[in-house]
């Protein structure tokens, strides 16, 4: 991954006469060096490193994401910084270690570089002046550290499956109820009147009686087909309100892809557009210009719908200028980590200890510890952090 940003120079360098080549100006100021001419080898180191920083080759670095002349840049600020420590000059070794960590941000280097046993004192220096620094260890310049690191599973989860709706239940058919037939009356013979009337009185009771029965009958059965239809309309209403609700999601689904494809479109258009801007503040960095690197962050961070990319890029950029607060500023923004992100929060518990949220700090490391490389700059701020109250 190309460690974001770096247009290093506009303001690097201003139009110079003629120089001798940047490889030559390197050998010479090394040889002053070794010679214990620190004052001539400061001179020479700085001319090898700004010409090998130099506006055209940092416009390079923008066009093409590659900065060729990076291995001898770093080695240059390596002997740069070691012979201003020699002059018993802290501040401007410290600067030369910062434009060394912005030159590893855009390409871890610093590891394989040839060096001679002349700086076997280099990271030593690191550790006494800039003891936030993650640099990977050089045989050449001490012994290398330790490395543990972890790996963990992806955790999966299964979606449940969407409950079937209930079938409708079929209509109950309705019956029909038969009315009883009436008695009917006896053949004629030969009965007194008396008993006429009591025949006819008896038949008119039992066919009361049977009409009686007929209209409780058709009253059930009226009260079990409404009883159904109501029922048939509920479901039909419910199998209605179902139908309606799955068309909402699906129209409301369509709508949050849609937006989610406008809004990535946009984020990627920003993330973009804002390349340029990253290298450029990545190579003031670089160049010594911290003051400049980190105005440009703090513009940056303020971008509209700014990717998160982008600020995680913003808030590694103050970390490694040793702007904590910033930095914490733009941790925040990124809001809730995710996995993978762990070094970020790692750099995020440095800053919090070096902004005194010591408590903060202790619970951040203790969540990064587990997936990160433990190297002996990782190992002291655990035990600085882990001895605050």
């Amino acid at each position: 991954m190309r460690a974001t940003i770096a247009t290093l120079a506009a303001c690097l360098l201003m139009a110079q006469a003629p120089a001798p080549p940047a490889a030559d100006l390197l050998a010479r100021g090394r040889a002053s060096y070794d010679a214990g001419k620190y004052d001539d080898a400061i001179k020479d180191l700085s001319a090898a490193a700004d010409a090998m920083a130099s506006p055209a080759q940092m416009q390079a670095y923008v066009d093409r994401g590659k900065f060729d002349a990076l291995p001898q840049f770093e080695t240059a600020v390596i002997y740069l910084a070691m012979s201003y420590a020699k002059l018993g000059r802290d501040a401007d070794a410290r600067d030369q270690i910062q434009r060394l960590l912005a030159a590893e941000a855009i390409a871890p280097t610093y590891a394989t570089l040839p060096l001679d046993p002349d700086v076997a004192g280099f990271e030593d220096l690191v550790r006494r002046l800039s003891p936030e620094a993650k640099l990977a260890s050089n045989a050449a310049a001490a012994a290398p550290g330790v490395a543990a690191g972890a790996s963990h599973a992806t955790e999966q989860t299964k979606a449940p499956a969407p409950a079937q709706p209930a079938p409708m239940p079929a209509p109950v058919p309705a019956q029909t109820a038969a009315a009883p037939t009436p008695a009917q009356p006896a053949p004629a013979t030969s009965l007194t009147p008396e008993q006429q009337r009591e025949l006819d009185q008896r038949i008119a009771g039992a066919r009361a009686e049977a009409e009686k029965e007929a209209e409780q009958k058709i009253a059930a059965e009226k009260v079990e087909i409404e009883k159904n239809m109501e029922q048939q309309i509920a479901a039909a209403r419910a199998a209605a309100d179902a139908q309606v609700a799955a068309e909402r999601a699906a129209i409301e689904k369509q709508a949050e892809q849609q937006i989610a494809a406008i809004r990535a479109a946009a984020s990627k258009e920003v993330a973009e557009a804002t390349v340029p801007t990253i290298r450029r503040a990545e190579g003031m960095a670089l160049a010594g210009d911290i003051t400049d690197a980190n105005a440009m962050y703090e513009r940056l961070l303020a971008t509209p719908n700014a990717p998160r990319e982008l600020v995680a890029a913003v808030a590694t950029g103050f970390y490694r200028t040793g702007d904590y607060a910033d930095a914490l500023r733009a941790f925040d923004k990124l809001g809730t980590f995710a996995r993978g992100e762990e070094d970020l929060r790692y750099y995020r518990a440095v800053s919090l200890f070096e902004t005194g949220h010591y408590a903060e700090a202790k619970k951040e490391l203790e969540c990064a510890l587990p997936f990160i490389e433990i190297t002996a700059d990782v190992n002291r701020y655990r035990e600085k952090i882990e001895q605050m109250p």
